[in-house]
């Protein structure tokens, strides 16, 4: 099966759901892993130029494509876009690929314009190929520029219509939509960290301290929870925070607050492993719900313990991680210094890797593609 995954982020970005699951899909089935485009207006105006088209390979069926973006415009332009005008050079890289297709994956709203008008999916249902939407976050609830809001919301409403199969992370996106699609199924995040024994011999990123470390890591925007962080550096003054990972908003300015940026993503278990406490310190909102978090499996993965807003997806983890409601339980929580590991034994640990890990996931998202599959062909039979 060739599979075309249009994916919300580069392969060489901070390794998460897409690039997991294209790894593992590849060893079965060959993936297109598409790259997002750069625009030649966002190159004019940061005055990078980082427009061009790209193509790699990570392994024999895992092919890494980026198509050239010179003559693309911003996503900012397409809800206005009614005749499709800004996408024909990125449809045209991609119209080959897209004819050979036996499985469209879209992982972000937005890819949709690059397949929505395609003849692939037009005339005999039978000739077309499988479409899924891959549904792991809130992409409206994430964007802040109106337009692009607008413009999701649109591709998002076509894409819950059109698609064969819709995956979905959270329990939130499953209510909202079994009612409403034939073919909607909860595949949550996962992990691809298996803690070792013994653990491999190489220096670790963070020197050795008597502090107390607290650590996050992911991308830090506005649903960050920013001032709690500021309140923990203010009442623990003694501790050290470390967060690491791309910034989005400002930064606090406090001596035991410290920033690490982005880290290949081989090392991300490595830095975990220097946390004693780890952090997902999102604001509390409507938005909360819909995210399936993937650290909170890789602090698990690690045997750390964690402290995490409550939210209605980690209720499935409440016998292994701390959660707060507010500020004050989040400070309490963290004075505790005999918080416990969530596994107690090296079993444990393992049997949770072992439901948690990315091969199990994209085993089962393949198995639920060929059931469709065989549903469409007994359709097909009976016609």
């Amino acid at each position: 099966m060739k599979i075309i995954y249009f994916a919300p982020i580069p392969y060489s970005d901070i390794k998460q759901r897409p690039q997991c699951l294209a790894e593992e899909i590849s060893r079965y089935h060959e993936v297109w892993y598409i790259d997002p485009t750069i625009t030649g207006m966002r190159c004019l105006k940061k005055r990078d130029w980082d427009f061009h088209s790209y193509q790699y390979d990570v392994n024999p069926r895992l092919h890494i494509f980026r198509p050239n973006g010179l003559f693309a415009a911003h996503i900012r332009l397409q809800y206005y876009d009614k005749l499709h005008i800004n996408t024909w050079f990125e449809r045209l890289q991609l119209r080959k690929l897209l004819s050979h297709a036996d499985l469209v994956w879209i992982g972000y709203e937005g890819c949709y314009r690059l397949v929505r008008n395609s003849r692939i999916f037009s005339g005999n249902d039978s000739c077309s190929p499988i479409l899924v939407y891959d549904k792991m976050d809130d992409n409206v609830a994430l964007e802040q520029n109106s337009s692009v809001k607008h413009f999701l919301i649109r591709m998002r409403t076509r894409l819950e219509k059109n698609a064969n199969i819709i995956f979905v992370t959270s329990t939130a996106f499953y209510q909202d939509l079994y009612a409403r699609h034939p073919y909607v199924h909860q595949v949550p995040n996962g992990t691809c960290f298996e803690q070792k024994t013994p653990l491999p011999i190489r220096k670790p990123p963070l020197p050795p301290t008597k502090k107390r470390r607290f650590g996050y890591i992911g991308t830090i925007g506005h649903w960050f929870d920013l001032e709690l962080i500021r309140s923990l550096a203010i009442a623990l003054p003694e501790c050290e925070i470390v967060l690491v990972g791309p910034v989005l908003i400002e930064k606090i300015s406090i001596s035991n607050v410290h920033y690490y940026g982005t880290i290949p993503k081989d090392q991300v278990s490595e830095w975990i492993q220097c946390f004693d406490v780890c952090l997902y310190p999102f604001k509390n909102s409507s938005f909360l719900d819909t995210i399936d978090p993937v650290k909170i499996y890789e602090y698990l993965a690690m045997n750390k313990p964690v402290i995490a807003v409550d939210s209605l997806e980690l209720k499935k983890y409440k016998n292994f991680i701390y959660t707060y409601k507010t500020k004050n339980e989040f400070l309490f929580l963290c004075h505790q210094k005999n918080l416990s590991s969530p596994f107690s034994t090296q079993e444990e640990i393992k049997t949770f890797f072992n439901k948690n890990n990315w091969k199990q996931r994209s085993d089962l998202i393949l198995s639920l593609i060929a059931d469709y599959g065989d549903t469409k062909n007994d359709h097909k039979r009976y016609l």
